[in-house]
């Protein structure tokens, strides 16, 4: 694996953190 593949899927993983973040406090 290389840096930008680990920082890629870091970003992504950001990312998707933050959405199911934003959907839950929406939900609630």
């Amino acid at each position: 694996m290389t840096a930008g593949n680990i920082r890629t899927i870091g970003l992504l993983a950001l990312i998707l953190a933050g959405c199911v973040a934003a959907c839950g406090a929406v939900t609630i």
